[in-house]
């Protein structure tokens, strides 16, 4: 059975516990689930050579001070410059092994600051490696890219898939967003930013509640309203603290 399908609310870390150890780095992973968190939310993006390497932006500046870009960079010059910085970024495939009982939400990184979509998606060799690891009940892959998406259900139509949105990706891609055709299936999860969720008696969002996991939420109040509006879970940095709150609530 699908970790999804045997938790009522999900408490998901946002790049793992990134108030206690460096986002998505098995540290900080090991934290959220030590913290409780029934998943993390990871990114994957390719490296130069093809290696699935789990890390956020595009380039390295803002956690290792390198203008070196994920995609442009051997996994063996990553490791070195991001362990040189005592953080070192991992590989997916370290998370399926030393991570083997985590549930994860990984999103594939294909769309840059600027809008521009990457070629180098890495929806088929992501979806490889849950195959190889067995981790089908413990994984749903999720992106702002439809196209992304559409990859990954081709490469294994059973595979949970998720869908990122904002307004940025709202206005980019139009009704395609929320358009099952796209995708070849029914979307299992979607996961908007808080901010454009309608929680109005009368809104047409109230129908895709029980599927909808927001992000990123750092507020106890946005929290219980998310848990009583019937929503799926939600997507924090605050994993620590929100699993003691709910604990408390019920």
């Amino acid at each position: 059975m699908h970790f999804t399908e045997e938790r009522k609310f999900i408490i998901v870390g946002h790049r793992g516990l990134p108030g206690v150890k460096t986002e998505n780095t098995l540290e900080s992973f090991r934290s959220a689930f030590n913290a409780g968190a029934d998943a993390v939310e990871l990114d994957v993006q390719l490296s130069r050579d093809g290696v699935p390497v789990v890390y956020h932006d595009f380039d390295m500046k803002r956690l290792h001070g390198s203008a070196k870009r994920i995609g442009g960079t051997s996994y063996d010059e990553i490791l070195r410059i991001s362990s040189a910085k005592g953080s070192p970024a991992p590989r997916l495939e370290d998370l399926f092994v030393e991570l083997s009982s985590g549930n994860f939400f990984i999103e594939l990184k294909t769309i840059d600051n600027d809008g521009t979509i990457s070629k180098n998606d890495p929806a088929e060799k992501v979806v490889e490696l849950i195959r190889k690891y067995r981790m089908e009940d413990s994984a749903v892959v999720i992106s702002f890219n439809p196209e992304s998406l559409k990859l990954t259900v081709n490469a294994y139509p059973e595979i949970k898939i998720g869908l990122d949105y904002d307004r940025d990706s709202m206005k980019m891609f139009g009704n395609k967003l929320f358009d099952n055709t796209t995708y070849g299936k029914e979307i299992d999860f979607l996961l908007p930013n808080f901010d454009v969720i309608n929680f109005s008696s009368e809104s047409p969002d109230r129908s895709k509640f029980k599927r909808m996991m927001p992000w990123t939420v750092n507020d106890n109040d946005k929290l219980l309203k998310i848990r009583d509006a019937g929503m799926k879970g939600v997507i924090t940095n605050k994993c620590d603290e929100f699993v003691k709150l709910l604990k408390l609530r019920t």
